[in-house]
């Protein structure tokens, strides 16, 4: 098989790596991958290091993604990566229904780092929700190789009430649009509602 140097795996014909700091993704066709020292290594978003060990590996979406947690032997940085089959992106479906863009990993995480901010919950905790929340848009749009963005919201709002309820109070304020205090107050009473 042939190899693509820096991308941590060893695959056969073509494989796609990224680097998005400090997240590496990949694209590959098959992969045979070294649990311990790699023997490719990915360069450490970090240091620009290029030794690294692969301390945990995880499969998602039915085992049509492998998540690699790394850490660099220079720095001690841990970082991740992604090694997915190539296959035709998921897509999401705005509320008009006129418009889709592909699932970005990014973006939500961004919504939900502003949502969590200053509260006690951990990356990794957030990584976990976000790798989460993939896996079912997968799945949900297997067929169609869509999900809407409404659906995608209410998940995230799921794992939010089960993690913490301030960041969910945050996220639903900015999912639905709240224009008053009015529609605060009313969200606080679902949220108490369901507790009890």
């Amino acid at each position: 098989p042939a190899s693509r140097p820096g991308c941590g795996a060893r695959v056969d014909k073509t494989s796609i790596c990224a680097i998005s700091s400090p997240v590496v993704r990949f694209v590959p066709l098959s992969v045979t991958a070294n649990l311990a020292k790699t023997e490719f290594p990915v360069r450490c978003p970090k240091c620009g290091g290029l030794d690294d060990r692969v301390i945990e590996s995880r499969a998602l979406a039915d085992g049509r993604t492998i998540r690699r947690r790394r850490q660099c032997e220079s720095c001690d940085y841990r970082f991740t990566s992604y090694e997915r089959i190539e296959e035709k992106q998921i897509m999401v479906v705005k509320k008009t229904g006129a418009r889709r863009e592909p699932f970005d990993r990014a973006k939500l995480e961004k919504g939900l780092q502003q949502a969590v901010r200053k509260r006690p919950v951990s990356q990794n905790a957030i990584q976990a929700m976000i790798d989460e929340l993939e896996e079912t848009a997968i799945h949900e749009g297997m067929d169609t190789q869509e999900i809407a963005s409404a659906r995608l919201g209410e998940l995230v709002l799921e794992r939010l009430y089960a993690l913490d309820r301030v960041a969910y109070i945050r996220f639903a304020s900015v999912y639905r649009n709240f224009e008053s205090v009015d529609e605060f107050i009313r969200e606080i009473e679902r949220l108490d509602a369901r507790s009890v």
